[in-house]
C-alpha cells in the first residue's frame, strides 16, 4: 500500500514538470556536527544553516543518486548549490547502514549560512528514489532567526526628501540619520535591515499598504535609506520593464502617512557593542492634486452616537448634513478607518435617505476609539447647490463595557419609564439618561440601570 501511495505522489507532482512543489514526504530534519549527535528543527526555523540531514517517514526505502544538488536562495540575492548524498551511518561493528533519507552540507567560503532571513531549498526530480519510485522536484524553506537584542531609540532624523507638507505627487521617500559625534568620530556600523522588513504607507481612504525599502547605505557622514513605491505583481516581487523596476508614484489627493515601524534599521555601536534599532519613524505628506482651495470646507458632518462621551459599546456610526447642507458619497467612495490601540480597521461607506453609515463591526474593548474620515471622502452641497469636499474629519469615542449608560438606538433617541409606568423621556436624546436619578428604567422597551 506504501508502494502505492508513494507512486501517486509521484504521478500526481510529475504532472507539473519544472514546477517546484512542497515537499510530499513526512520529513523529520535535523541538524548538527554528525547525524549522531543532531538535533531535531522545529518549525523550519535555525540560527544557522550547515550539515542538514532529512529522514523520511512511513517509507520502506530511500536511495540517493550520486551528483544531485540541492539550489538554495536566501537574503539578500544569495544562491548556493549544495551536494545531497545518502543518509547512513555506522554500526558498531563498523559497517556503514543506508538509511531511510538524505543529508546535505550548506556552506558559503566554508562557513555555516548565518544571514537572517528565509531560505527556499529546492530539490530537483530523481535525486532519490523512494520505494523505488523517483521523487518529484519540490522544494521546503529555512528562517534563520534573528536572535540578537536591539535597543529601540530615538534617532535624530535629517535630510528628508521630499520634505513633509504638500506636494504633488509621491515617487520615493528618504531620509538620513547623523553618524558623527561631537567628536566627529562614528557613531555606528549599519547591519541593514531586519529581514523581511517592509515600510508602511496609510493612504488617504484610511487603507494600509506595505512596501519595499529601495536601499539603504553610508552617505558622507550620514547613513540613508530610501523608500521607493514599485510596483509589484501578485506575488510581492518588483516588476520590471526593460530591465529597470517600475515606479507607480502615488497621485491620488489626499493626507498620506509614511511609516518606518519600530525594529527595522539594525545599527551597531562602534565602541561598546551594544545593538540598537529605531523606534517608529512617521513622514506624514498632503497630495493637494487639481483641487482648488475653495472646493474644501472645514464643515462636518453631525455624527451618531455623539463623539467625545463614553459607551458600553459601538458599532454602526450615522452621519447625517449640518445646518443648510446636504451630503453624499463621491462617485469614487473612499473607506473610513477606526484607530484602536495603534491598529487601522477599514470599512466602506453607504448612504441611504441622506445619512451615511459605516460599520466595523461589534466594538466592545475598553479604550479610546479614532474614527477617521478621509479628505474628499464626503461632498457638501450649500442652499444654492454648490459642492464642497471636506478636509480630514476625526471623531473620538471612548469605549467602557461598564459604562451605566449604553447607547441604545441608532439615532440617539430613546423612550424611558420608571417601574410605575411612569414616562419620564420621550424620544430624548440618549445622553439625557445621564440626568435620571439612579435606578431600574424601561428604554426603548429594554430594562436597563442607571447608575
Amino acid at each position: 500500500m506504501k508502494r502505492i501511495l508513494s507512486a501517486l505522489v509521484a504521478l500526481v507532482c510529475l504532472a507539473f514538470t519544472g514546477i517546484a512543489q512542497e515537499c510530499p514526504y513526512d520529513i523529520k530534519w535535523l541538524q548538527g556536527q554528525g547525524y549522531s549527535t543532531a538535533s531535531e528543527i522545529k518549525d523550519m526555523k535555525v540560527i544557522s544553516l550547515r550539515m542538514v540531514f532529512a529522514e523520511i517517514n512511513n517509507v520502506s526505502s530511500v536511495a540517493v543518486s550520486e551528483g544531485k544538488k540541492v539550489h538554495v536562495e536566501g537574503p539578500n540575492n544569495f544562491t548556493g548549490d549544495f551536494y545531497i548524498s545518502q543518509l547512513s551511518k555506522t554500526d558498531q561493528s563498523g559497517n556503514v547502514i543506508n538509511l531511510n533519507g538524505f543529508k546535505f552540507t550548506c556552506e558559503s567560503k566554508g562557513l555555516a549560512l548565518k544571514e537572517y532571513g528565509d531560505y527556499t531549498m529546492t530539490f530537483p526530480a530523481g535525486f532519490m528514489k523512494v520505494d523505488g519510485t523517483d521523487n518529484p522536484q519540490f522544494s521546503v524553506k529555512f528562517t534563520i532567526e534573528d536572535t540578537r537584542v536591539f535597543e529601540p531609540i530615538e534617532f535624530q532624523i535629517t535630510n528628508v526628501s521630499p520634505a513633509e507638507g504638500e506636494v504633488t505627487e509621491l515617487r520615493s521617500v528618504s531620509f538620513q540619520i547623523s553618524n558623527k559625534n561631537s567628536l566627529d568620530k562614528r557613531l555606528y556600523d549599519n547591519l541593514g535591515l531586519k529581514a523581511g522588513s517592509r515600510g508602511l504607507v496609510e493612504m488617504p481612504d484610511g487603507s494600509t499598504k506595505d512596501m519595499l525599502f529601495a536601499g539603504e547605505g553610508v552617505l558622507t557622514d550620514k547613513l540613508g535609506w530610501e523608500f521607493r513605491f514599485y510596483k509589484e505583481d501578485g506575488s510581492g516581487n518588483i516588476v520590471y520593464e526593460d530591465g529597470l523596476p517600475v515606479v507607480v508614484p502615488f497621485t491620488e489627493p489626499g493626507d498620506y502617512r509614511f511609516i518606518v515601524p519600530e525594529g527595522t534599521i539594525l545599527l551597531s555601536e562602534i565602541e561598546g557593542g551594544r545593538l540598537y534599532t529605531n523606534k517608529r519613524i512617521e513622514f506624514n505628506y498632503t497630495i493637494k492634486g487639481s483641487v482648488p482651495e475653495d472646493q474644501f470646507t472645514d464643515e462636518k458632518p453631525v455624527a451618531n452616537p455623539v463623539p467625545d462621551k463614553t459607551y458600553k459599546s459601538l458599532e454602526r456610526f450615522e452621519f447625517s448634513a449640518p445646518a443648510n447642507y446636504s451630503i453624499a458619497l463621491p462617485s469614487s467612495v473612499k473607506n473610513f478607518s477606526l484607530i484602536f490601540d495603534g491598529k487601522q480597521s477599514t470599512a466602506t461607506p453607504s448612504i441611504s435617505n441622506g445619512i451615511i453609515s459605516v460599520s466595523f463591526g461589534k466594538i466592545e474593548a475598553k479604550g479610546s476609539y479614532v474614527l477617521r474620515i478621509p479628505e474628499g471622502a464626503i461632498e457638501f452641497s450649500d442652499a444654492n447647490g454648490k459642492k464642497y469636499i471636506n478636509r480630514t474629519i476625526e471623531f473620538n469615542y471612548n469605549v467602557d463595557p461598564a459604562a451605566s449608560v449604553e447607547m441604545i438606538e441608532a439615532d440617539g433617541k430613546v423612550t424611558v419609564y420608571n417601574l410605575a409606568g411612569e414616562r419620564v423621556l420621550d424620544n430624548a436624546p440618549a445622553d439625557m439618561l445621564r440626568n435620571l436619578e439612579k435606578g431600574i428604567y424601561i428604554v426603548n422597551g429594554k430594562k436597563q440601570a442607571v447608575k
